[in-house]
């Protein structure tokens, strides 16, 4: 008759196994290097996709031949990277609301996205330097539809304050999904 093990023993055992395979901890400067923002790992890429984020043009002679001014809300020049591959699209704003420094932005993506990630990193890069702004993840809520809420640097905030989702916007986006990097 075998004696049969205790919980504790069990416990201790499975703890002693999941220690050996378990992978090691990173180290701080691999921590510091995956929480570096991809245009400061990858500058030549970065400016190669803000060249062509600038090409993209959309109409701004007036507001009744302006498609990116409507009730339903503004549009804005956005470039699409997904893995290798790359696409123009524009961001059709419904929603631009900043409270205590927190930026609360919903948006729909045309040409519509089919993504397998319901997440994407949203890069904003400002209209007039072409410097990135700030970087979030945007959640999909429903048929390219997607809802970014971020804090803001105070001075980005109290500049972005009295902006409205009918007015122009001072920036671009690039999407990026499923790069692996």
């Amino acid at each position: 008759m075998k004696p049969e093990k205790t919980v504790d023993e069990l416990l201790h055992w499975r703890f002693s196994q999941a220690r050996v395979e378990a992978p090691s901890a990173p180290s701080a400067s691999q921590l510091l290097d995956r929480a570096r923002p991809w245009w400061e790992k990858w500058p030549e890429m970065f400016q190669s996709k803000v060249k062509r984020l600038r090409r993209i043009q959309i109409g701004h002679d007036g507001p009744a031949t302006d498609p990116s001014r409507s009730s339903d809300g503004n549009v804005v020049p956005t470039l699409i990277v997904c893995g290798a591959e790359e696409s123009e699209g524009l961001v059709r704003v419904l929603e631009f609301n900043i409270r205590k420094d927190n930026l609360r932005f919903r948006f729909q993506i045309e040409p519509r996205l089919t993504l397998a990630e319901s997440t994407l990193e949203l890069t904003f890069i400002s209209d007039t330097d072409a410097r990135p702004l700030l970087f979030a993840p945007a959640i999909g809520l429903m048929e390219s539809e997607y809802l970014l809420d971020a804090a803001l640097l105070p001075e980005i905030a109290r500049d972005w304050a009295r902006l409205k989702k009918t007015d122009r916007l001072p920036f671009r986006f690039i999407f990026r999904s499923g790069t692996g990097n």
